[in-house]
């Protein structure tokens, strides 16, 4: 799917965020585990995996790093271990309805157990 621009609500309900940085969020949803990034307007900028929507988070942070001094430097939060097994029979059901190959799933897989 696209990675279109799009107004939210904010993220009240389905959504935990995770990090913020000047009205910036990454965020991640409850029910499927995928993040995005929201602007200080709540548009979304950006949607995908916990790891390349942080990566893109601390990118912009970076762009804005060199204003900050040590103490103001913001930190991302590490996903909860304790959920992975669920991520993981989310990632089953993902596979099952055809929406991830049988190599994105052992991959994606392989990924949440090493965290473990």
């Amino acid at each position: 799917m696209p990675n279109i621009e799009s107004p939210t609500m904010g993220g009240q309900v389905f959504w935990d965020t995770l990090t913020s940085y000047q009205g910036w969020r990454l965020q991640k949803n409850k029910l499927t585990g995928h993040c995005r990034l929201l602007d200080p307007n709540d548009i979304r900028k950006a949607w995908g995996s916990y790891s390349a929507m942080s990566d893109a988070f601390k990118w912009l942070i970076g762009v804005e790093q060199e204003s900050l001094n040590e103490s103001q430097t913001v930190y991302l939060e590490a996903p909860n271990n304790t959920d992975i097994p669920n991520q993981i029979r989310q990632l089953g059901e993902l596979l099952k309805d055809g929406l991830l190959t049988q190599e994105e799933f052992n991959q994606k897989k392989k990924e949440l157990l090493s965290r473990l």
